[in-house]
């Protein structure tokens, strides 16, 4: 019988396997014990406790600079593998036991079944070829083909077998694909599917109209290629640049005549080649040079000018390819971009983070921590945007690290994903993680980096979510003796906590529990104000009245009026607690609001804690009343009445504009320039008091005199500043200014910017608090001159600057840093003459 057939008779009979519910345990956190008499036998499948027909199979180790060694593990049953999960084993150099990570499926049983007729490996890979394409497979080629045997865990607790199908495909139009299928053995459904595409010394000219010209072997360092006599080739013992000459496929190692490459401008970019080529060198360089190791195992191979107009750069499993761009992007070859595209090849090739879900976000995180990091090993100015160089809109980028949500889609927090999220948004957790451990005192870009490459090489597996990733995270930081607190505040940031490994201790502070209230009549509303290093995860509070709330910002109803200790206990992302108790007063409510008149005065009794409601309603000929003032008061010779006002709405002992607490019923509030409107008096009964007797009066307005308007103004080239020196008996609050081209401002002290030479007049209009209004109006002039200056070496130019060379005017069109040889006469591709 030839080995096929043995091959597909056993898989008949393995296939007639269903697989029943299992867990799977994460080693971080399990409380299992270990057979070390075992582990050292070798056997670690039996030292973990996993049941006959289970296995770890030997994966890769490394061994780190501490002496410890990672390897991995891979779990299978009966020769089957488990899909996406590793058993992570560090050990010390003795052979003892550092750390477990990882997870591992248990008590995976099984029964009977039969599996779809004729349905092997290479059935399941033409199936999944279908499904993919459809009808549209002729004219596709396809590479890099694999479909194997697995066990899937559904849902993460039932375990199914199936085919996992993964192949790379495209055309000559340039539509690439890299799918992973899992496929159910038995009924062929689709179990899971993700796109695992992950997209973003010679010398010559680099950089693009947006960054500016540069030129390799003076702005920056030449990049290496190799020589055979006046022939120059981008190849190295370290990487290769392909030039696809907008095919999608094919392609040659570019070479030039030594030493200088000028080969192609294109898409406002001055040579995407020579950017490629010198990026994969710094990508190279920085992994051997800071973590002892190449960042691929094989060759790095760069693809340059990818399909047409194809704006995007991926990476496909072997190579990086790299499109040119058209209305968005330039060329997408800067340097945070290569190291980006390179870096998922270091993830496939350690933790092999799954390209969907929140591994998928935390897979592509990496990859932008890795741009950042190049920029930072080879000096540049790391910004914190990812892209920034290569889109053509100023001022905008592909991401932001340090605020993810700016970009409108992607999140900063973890509680915020939600399932189905593009993994470049669901990113930005841990983009924002790396931004605020970098940028933490004590810590750069590249001690950042170290954590995640180190969580990456040993304490990451495919299945890794975002609370699996930062305790990788951190374990790492434990590894390398750097600070966990500063790692455990960066994850508290972006709403992930995680404890730190014994021997890694936290010295967070506890919170400090406060909170505000209002009251309306029974009903008391508060509102927390509670502050903490961290994060508070929850509030706990007690009413006085035997009733709770586990509501940040709760409202409770009292049964009946009175006074309560009213208690909330916050607890942080820590486990620290603190505890705020305060009175909170409410009352019944007798009636309505008694409307009274100006100067009007009624007589009011009132028992014990009981509210008497009034409001009056100001309609003056004036806005507000400068020069006078609402007074509410009381006389009385018993109990003790106090007055509380507000405006808009009824007061309370906590929320008014104006209260009177003296220890009698002889009381006055004095509310300075009311407004229009109505202010609703409430009179409070501290004790019972009888016959007293309250006032309200204000005046009615119409007084005072306009303000006088002025200002004085300072031109700087086409930029006026103006400063109001308005005067009034009372206040203004408000200014309008017309500049004479026909904008205008409402601020006090605006500038403004001209967009032509000439003469404009000025007018600004004041308005005071009495309602009264002056103008004045002054004549600004704007001369800027024509703006040339002489023409100089290395200084950047923009698009529109004018200079003047051998008394000749030019005007730049485009973006460039000038360098000798360059001057305008001779230059006419950057200076056109006027």
């Amino acid at each position: 019988m030839s080995y096929k057939l043995n091959l597909i008779v056993w898989i008949a009979i393995l296939c007639q396997l269903s697989l029943f519910s299992a867990d799977l345990v994460n080693l971080r956190n399990a409380e299992m014990p270990l057979d070390l008499q075992r582990f050292h036998a070798g056997d670690l499948a039996e030292s973990l406790g996993l049941p006959e027909g289970n296995e770890l199979r030997f994966v890769r180790e490394h061994i780190a600079e501490s002496g410890i060694t990672h390897t991995r593990y891979r779990q299978y049953y009966r020769g089957v593998p488990v899909w996406g999960e590793e058993v992570l084993v560090a050990t010390h150099a003795d052979g003892s036991i550092y750390a477990l990570n990882g997870r591992m499926a248990t008590e995976v049983d099984v029964e009977l079944r039969r599996i779809a007729a004729g349905y092997g490996q290479a059935e399941a890979l033409a199936y999944a070829k279908e499904l993919h394409h459809g009808q549209g497979l002729v004219g596709r080629f396809f590479r890099d083909e694999s479909s194997e045997l697995v066990i899937y865990m559904v849902d993460e607790t039932t375990p199914v077998l199936a085919y996992a199908v993964r192949f790379f495909s495209d055309d000559t139009s340039g539509d690439p694909t890299l799918p992973t299928y899992i496929l159910d053995a038995a009924t062929r459904d689709v179990l899971f599917f993700f796109e695992g595409l992950m997209t973003a010394d010679g010398v010559g000219p680099g950089g693009n109209q947006k960054m500016g010209r540069i030129y390799y072997g003076r702005d920056y360092d030449p990049f290496e290629v190799a020589r055979s006599g006046s022939t120059c080739t981008m190849r190295t013992s370290r990487h290769i640049t392909k030039d696809l000459n907008h095919a999608t496929s094919g392609g040659s190692v570019h070479s030039f005549t030594c030493d200088e490459n000028t080969h192609k401008e294109i898409n406002g970019a001055y040579s995407p080649l020579n950017d490629a080529h010198y990026g994969g060198g710094v990508v190279f360089d920085l992994y051997n040079t800071w973590y002892g190791s190449p960042p691929l195992t094989q060759t790095l191979e760069l693809r340059v000018h990818y399909g047409n107009g194809f704006e995007n750069a991926f990476w496909d499993g072997r190579a990086m390819t790299f499109g040119d761009g058209a209305n968005t992007f330039h060329p997408l070859v800067s340097l945070d971009v290569v190291g980006h595209e390179v870096s998922h090849g270091f993830t496939q090739q350690n933790s092999n983070l799954t390209y969907s879900g929140q591994s998928g976000g935390i897979n592509e995180a990496f990859s932008d921590m890795a741009g950042k990091a190049c920029e930072h090993f080879d000096g540049s100015r790391t910004d914190w945007y990812i892209g920034s160089r290569i889109m053509k809109q100023q001022g905008r980028a592909m991401r932001y690290m340090d605020d993810p949500p700016r970009d409108g889609r992607s999140i900063g927090c973890a509680d915020d994903y939600r399932s189905g999220m593009d993994v470049h948004h669901s990113s930005g957790v841990f983009n924002k993680a790396y931004y605020t451990l970098a940028t933490t005192s004590g810590w750069d870009a590249r001690k950042a980096f170290d954590v995640f490459v180190k969580a990456n090489q040993a304490y990451w597996t495919a299945s890794s979510n975002f609370q699996r990733g930062a305790e990788g995270a951190l374990d790492a930081a434990a590894e390398l003796g750097y600070n966990c607190d500063d790692v455990v505040a960066a994850f508290r940031a972006v709403c992930i906590t995680v404890t730190a490994p014994s021997g890694c201790t936290t010295t967070g502070t506890p919170p400090s529990a406060d909170f505000s209230v209002t009251t309306n009549e029974l009903t008391a509303s508060f509102r927390d104000a509670s502050t903490d290093d961290g994060r508070i995860v929850s509030w706990a509070w007690e009413f006085g009245d035997r009733m709770s709330s586990s509501l940040q910002h709760p409202s409770h109803t009292y049964a009946a009026a009175g006074t309560y200790t009213v208690s909330l206990t916050v607890t942080d992302d820590e486990g620290m607690t603190d505890t705020v108790r305060k009175s909170v007063t409410v009352t019944s409510d007798p009636g309505g609001d008694v409307e009274l008149a100006n100067g009007e005065s009624v007589t009011v009794s009132s028992a014990t804690d009981t509210w008497r409601w009034y409001k009056v309603v100001i309609q003056n000929t004036v806005a507000t009343l400068a020069d006078d003032n609402l007074i509410v008061a009381t006389t009385g010779s018993n109990g003790d009445a106090d007055i509380y006002v507000k405006y808009g709405s009824r007061p309370s002992t906590s929320d008014n504009d104006g209260r009177s607490t003296s220890p009698d019923s002889n009381e006055e509030v004095t509310i300075p320039s009311p407004r229009n409107g109505e202010y609703f008096i409430g009179l409070h009964a501290w004790s019972a008091f009888d016959s007293v007797t309250l006032t309200v009066s204000w005046d009615t307005g119409g007084g005072g005199t306009a303000p006088n308007a002025d200002f004085d103004v300072r031109v700087t080239d086409n930029t006026a500043r103006f400063r109001d020196n308005s005067t009034d008996d009372g206040q203004i609050v408000a200014w309008f200014w017309r500049f004479g081209d026909g904008a205008s401002s409402t601020e006090q002290n605006p500038q403004h910017a001209y967009g032509a030479n000439g003469s404009y007049t000025v007018t600004l209009e004041v308005t005071d608090n009495d309602g009264m209004t002056d103008s004045v109006s002054k004549t600004v002039v704007i001369d800027t001159g024509t703006g040339e200056t002489d023409w100089e070496p290395y200084t950047l130019y923009q698009v529109g600057d004018m200079v003047l060379y051998d008394g000749v005017s030019y005007r730049c069109l485009q973006t460039h840093t000038a360098y000798p040889g360059w001057e305008p006469p001779t230059t006419p591709a950057l200076w056109a003459r006027q």
